[in-house]
């Protein structure tokens, strides 16, 4: 706490230099800094607290020394995969670790931790941006919600977490190759991140009543056939059979959190839900959400 306290007073503290962009959300892009504008005071307020924030965050994760759930467990999975015995973590992962222990010299997983960890803040806080109305309020929450400190532990899933948020910009202004090499290249490190693939133009395209029964029959069905989609799970994740991951039944705080960010969704727009829907990128947003 000594470290993470002032961590996030400092970063917030910063945050709230940074310029407030109206277009974020209509355009899924930023239209404010160089674009258009030239150099102005506000654009080197900027750059300055961006960078602040950045190296901050960064400094933190990269030189952590065994802090993270599953630290050790990456550096294991490090060292068979330099050694080329048989590990479930993906090609990306694999190639890059025993890249960076070539040009090491030796089992340098730090690096390896701060190559994750610089890519990982970058893509966050590229995104956060760029597409934030508010950057202030939404570095905020990033924060305080605890998404860059969880970004500490399961170091894959979380840079996969940063690509899928930055690859936004793609779907919602309908570059469809690059959010396709984005999400690509990003698989190469977890492979989970090939369902956006299929979860971000389905929630830009404009649903129909019917469509919203046959979801919530779907996710209604995770309580009774909970067996049949562990099988499914295992199948895509081979690693997770007879592990922890498997155990335990239903999570009624977890059903009950699902419910209260729909229902608030549903609250905030409840004055007009046929704008929310003529609306593509906050449809897209709701979608997200109710997915």
């Amino acid at each position: 706490m000594y470290v993470y306290l002032p961590l996030t007073i400092f970063t917030i503290v910063l945050s709230l230099y940074v310029e407030k962009n109206p277009a974020g959300s209509s355009a899924g892009v930023s239209r404010t800094g160089l674009n258009g504008r030239g150099i102005t005071r506000q654009t080197v307020v900027d750059i300055i607290c961006l960078l602040g924030i950045f190296i901050s965050l960064f400094l933190v994760s990269a030189l952590r020394v065994n802090v993270g759930n599953d630290y050790m467990r990456y550096v294991e999975f490090m060292h068979r995969a330099n050694v080329h015995s048989y590990v479930a973590t993906e090609w990306g992962f694999n190639s890059l670790t025993r890249l960076i222990y070539f040009i090491s010299g030796f089992e340098n997983y730090l690096a390896v931790f701060a190559a994750f960890a610089f890519f990982t803040i970058l893509f966050f806080l590229a995104a956060l941006k760029d597409m934030s109305v508010d950057f202030t309020l939404s570095f905020m929450l990033f924060m305080l919600l605890g998404y860059y400190f969880q970004s500490i532990s399961t170091v894959r899933y979380y840079l996969a977490l940063s690509i899928a948020f930055y690859a936004m910009r793609y779907a919602l202004s309908g570059d469809w190759p690059r959010f396709l090499l984005f999400v690509l290249c990003g698989s190469l490190f977890h492979k989970s991140l090939l369902l956006v693939i299929i979860m971000y133009p389905v929630a830009i395209f404009r649903w129909r009543r019917w469509m919203f029964g046959l979801f919530a029959l779907l996710c209604v069905s995770c309580l009774f056939l909970s067996e049949w989609y562990l099988k499914l799970a295992v199948m895509l994740y081979p690693s997770y059979a007879e592990s922890a991951f498997l155990s335990g039944g239903t999570s009624l705080v977890s059903i009950a959190r699902c419910a209260g960010v729909t229902g608030f969704a549903l609250i905030v727009y409840r004055k007009d839900l046929g704008e929310l829907f003529r609306d593509r990128v906050m449809r897209f947003y709701f979608m997200c959400n109710m997915f």
